[in-house]
């Protein structure tokens, strides 16, 4: 086999081994976080897909433009961007880091008493300054997307509606992020001011 028809081969192989990759990561992130979607809207939960926030090697461009592509073109996901709330979501990092490297487990004490609806879990915040219109923004650390409450619909949703062991740990902060309630695998609730 000559030079250049191996190095061909070698670059098809590592354009296949990146789309395998590539379909592996909109399987096992995309797809459960677009199932909870669907579950939402039957509920009549009303929410915004936000952000992307993506770890890893594929750049925000290769990913949307595979979002396009069935299953998932109904869903909007591929004009989302990364921007702004990433960096909240580094804030919570930095400030409150995690005590495992494996996922996110905040320092310090869970409430005593789990809230049974967000509006609970909001009251629990010292600082009341949450108003019904403000912007609410969850962050499940183990799906790529970032979603988009209003306050006032989201006051009233069971808190299992949202945060429950399957989806793991996530974070509920407001525009801004002058706070951060947070939910946990050992479905335990903190409140990080």
């Amino acid at each position: 086999m000559d030079r250049e028809k191996k190095e061909l081969l070698q670059e098809k192989r590592a354009r296949l081994q990146e789309k395998i990759k590539l379909e592996e990561l909109l399987e096992s992130d995309f797809k459960p976080q677009i199932e909870l979607f669907s579950e939402w809207k039957k509920k009549g939960i009303t929410f915004t897909p936000k952000e992307m926030v993506l770890q890893g090697e594929f750049s925000i461009e290769i990913v949307q433009a595979a979002l396009k592509n069935a299953p998932y073109h109904d869903d909007g996901l591929s004009a989302l961007t990364s921007t702004q709330q990433i960096e909240a979501i580094n804030r919570l990092l930095e400030k409150y880091p995690s005590q495992t490297p494996f996922r996110y487990l905040p320092a310090g004490s869970p409430l005593q008493h789990p809230p049974s609806t967000i509006g609970e879990f909001l009251s629990e915040v010292k600082k009341s300054a949450t108003s019904l219109e403000d912007r609410m923004y969850l962050y499940y650390f183990r799906y790529p997307v970032l979603v988009e409450f209003q306050g006032k619909d989201l006051r009233q949703i069971p808190t299992e509606d949202l945060l429950e062991p399957w989806h793991g740990d996530a974070v509920l902060y407001p525009e801004g992020a002058g706070y951060y309630l947070v939910y946990t695998l050992e479905e335990d609730f903190f409140v990080l001011e």
